[in-house]
């Protein structure tokens, strides 16, 4: 049985269909979410300047940025009657998929969701799928949710992939 889902977010489509996803999930379930946000100063740093003053301003920028995401979603997941706590991860050049593994593996997550993009061809050759990293390290089941692509639905909202009877989308994409 599915108690504890953890929900991978940032700040793209992917991430709010993957919540989306993860509420209607927890509902059913009546499952509490873990959101989980993971801060990577060091790809943030900026690139010709030592870490000093300055330096401090933009992580503690970077570091307000993210919890203010994390309440947001959480604000909204609560007020659905979900129960939901939220982790800030500073990564510090620490991998995505790493961060949800041990976050789930130390709190006994039962399934992770993820956004994904859907990229494929060279788009995945050069940027690579954090998805496809999360669901090869993870210790547990993942779901990867996809935004639907912009103007595919005259206005570029969120994927809802057909559900079956039960009211659970089958949907596993993999980018």
């Amino acid at each position: 049985m599915i108690q504890r889902i953890l929900v991978a977010v940032d700040r793209g489509e992917a991430s709010r269909a993957a919540v989306d996803h993860a509420i209607d999930l927890a509902r059913i379930c009546g499952a509490r979410l873990r959101l989980l946000h993971l801060l990577d100063e060091l790809k943030l740093a900026p690139g010709f300047e030592t870490y000093g003053a300055q330096s401090e301003e933009v992580f503690r920028m970077i570091r307000e940025s993210g919890r203010g995401l994390l309440e947001g979603h959480r604000s909204r997941i609560a007020a659905a009657g979900v129960p939901v706590d939220a982790v800030l991860v500073e990564g510090f050049g620490r991998q995505l998929s790493e961060a949800i593994a041990d976050n789930a593996t130390a709190w006994h997550a039962d399934l992770i969701v993820v956004g994904t993009e859907g990229r494929s061809g060279l788009k995945l050759l050069l940027h690579g799928s954090d998805a496809q990293a999360v669901a090869r390290s993870a210790p547990v089941p993942v779901m990867m949710v996809r935004a639907r692509p912009r103007g595919a639905d005259g206005g570029g909202g969120l994927a809802r992939p057909h559900a079956d009877a039960s009211g659970l989308s089958p949907m596993f994409a993999f980018d």
